[in-house]
């Protein structure tokens, strides 16, 4: 269980998409889709997905790799 002076995980990928992908902070709601609400692109995407590998040392696209 998170302290209460560390971000829950929630809180921190918002943080995290704000600062790299340039999301304003109202568009994020629970429902929220990354291309259809968010306007992530490809691009966008691929950068995501490194900030998460960088900021949380785990690769997602390896992860998921048998959903490609």
């Amino acid at each position: 269980m998170p302290s209460d002076t560390e971000p829950n995980l929630e809180e921190s990928l918002k943080g995290l998409m704000m600062e790299r992908c340039g999301i304003p902070e109202e568009k994020f709601r629970q429902e929220a889709t990354l291309q259809g609400d968010l306007e992530l692109d490809s691009l966008d995407a691929v950068e995501l997905a490194m900030a998460l590998e960088d900021t949380y040392h785990c690769n997602p696209m390896e992860q998921n790799k048998q959903a490609w």
